[in-house]
């Protein structure tokens, strides 16, 4: 949640004033006329209230966010259930900070304990009930898999394999009745830190592009994509060999997309324009697919594609 902002329309103005209410699940907005007025008094235009699960203030740490947004997920996934986090909004608003943390943190000039986002707390609470459950059940081994890929201009890239420069075909439904990239890179791993250094590794691979809001906007959406893999060893007494088999297996996907914004500079390269419109197209479909899975009169057809 940032504080109030203006944002520039034609030769005026125009101001928002925006209030987060006591039960933190409301935000309040006003959004007077293109009259410059001071929006720290008190006027006459109507508030308009939005309602959410939760509400993150300017004045919520990480741990916050992932206190709400990831910690529930973890354990759903070793539950067999799959997850998914968007990281949604306009360019330089802090999804990528919100995902990952700052590039000090990765070079050890900030504390990780603060500025580390979503992914790495995700990560150490991942190892931390694997190790639980193994302790718990020495018949049973989970296996974590992390795959990193982006989406750019409607097509899918591997990050951990950039330098070919190939586009990957989407497969699928599998056996779990899920679509894959076919022949990404499958990194299994097995530390937390181990993780997001290959995974930091991977997302400065990620397009990026000069835009009139900011010197490096990504032009993609990267998905991380973390596969839990439960495995047990079961001895049977007609057989002398341990029989392995799946137990649970789940993902959960957390997502960077790209800035949502109108670019109407005229100085922009086509190349640049071109991705403007892929991603508003993507970002609109995407909308369309989250209002029909959320639809509760059940609407029967999902727009995947």
């Amino acid at each position: 949640m940032r504080g109030p902002h203006a944002q520039k329309t034609g030769t005026s103005t125009e101001h928002e004033k925006v209030t987060v209410h006591d039960n933190r699940t409301t935000i309040g907005v006003v959004r007077p006329s293109k009259e410059t007025i001071d929006v720290s008094e008190d006027n006459s235009f109507k508030e308009k209230l939005y309602s959410f699960d939760k509400v993150l203030t300017e004045e919520s740490t990480q741990q916050d966010v992932y206190d709400v947004t990831g910690a529930d997920l973890v354990g759903r996934v070793f539950q067999g259930v799959n997850g998914c986090v968007l990281c949604y909004g306009h360019t330089s608003s802090g999804k990528t900070y919100t995902l990952l943390g700052p590039e000090q943190a990765a070079r050890g000039k900030a504390d990780p304990a603060v500025s580390e986002g979503l992914v790495p707390r995700t990560l150490v609470h991942m190892f931390a009930v694997k190790e639980r459950l193994e302790q718990a059940d020495p018949s049973r081994t989970v296996d974590i898999h992390m795959l990193v890929y982006e989406v750019y201009m409607e097509k899918v890239y591997d990050l951990f394999s950039a330098s070919t420069g190939k586009s990957l075909d989407i497969r699928g439904p599998d056996k779990r009745g899920s679509f894959y990239p076919h022949g990404i890179t499958n990194h299994y791993v097995v530390r937390a830190e181990a993780a997001m250094t290959v995974l930091r590794a991977a997302a400065r691979s990620r397009r990026e592009q000069r835009t009139k809001r900011n010197q490096r906007s990504s032009r993609s959406h990267m998905i991380i994509q973390m596969d839990v893999i439960q495995t047990k060893t079961v001895q049977w007494e007609a057989s002398k060999q341990p029989l392995v088999r799946q137990d649970r297996a789940a993902s959960l996907f957390m997502v960077d997309l790209a800035g949502s914004e109108t670019e109407d500079d005229a100085a922009l390269s086509d190349l640049t324009r071109a991705e403007g419109r892929k991603i508003r197209l993507s970002l609109y479909t995407l909308k369309r697919v989250v209002a029909a899975l959320s639809d509760r009169k059940g609407r029967k057809h999902v727009p995947y594609r």
